[in-house]
């Protein structure tokens, strides 16, 4: 789409702390949603779907061994229903990723 927003809200809920308070691992509840359009003129507005806007529940599970290096694992749940969900792992709703900062 040529436009689009996201909204998203999470809370994270501390499981284990490391020897100086830092949170190790954490629980992570939260809710997205976001919407896409196309402006008027584009020509590709026949092919956009008619599905623009998703909200989707979630929970996931960060750790985050030392301050700069964390993983993050997410499950997220559409609570609208999707005509075109492929059959990966993303579209089932898992969404995995790891962070380094030097």
């Amino acid at each position: 789409g040529d436009n689009g927003f996201r909204f998203s809200i999470e809370d994270r809920i501390t499981f284990e702390r490391d020897e100086s308070g830092l949170p190790t691992i954490q629980f992570i509840p939260f809710i997205d949603a976001g919407a896409v359009w196309n402006n008027s003129d584009n020509p590709n507005n026949e092919f956009l779907p008619s599905q623009r806007f998703l909200v989707g529940v979630g929970l996931g599970l960060l750790w985050q061994p030392v301050p700069q290096f964390n993983l993050r694992l997410d499950y997220g749940i559409p609570l609208i229903d999707l005509d075109d969900r492929g059959n990966n792992a993303q579209d089932s709703g898992f969404y995995f990723s790891v962070i380094f900062r030097p």
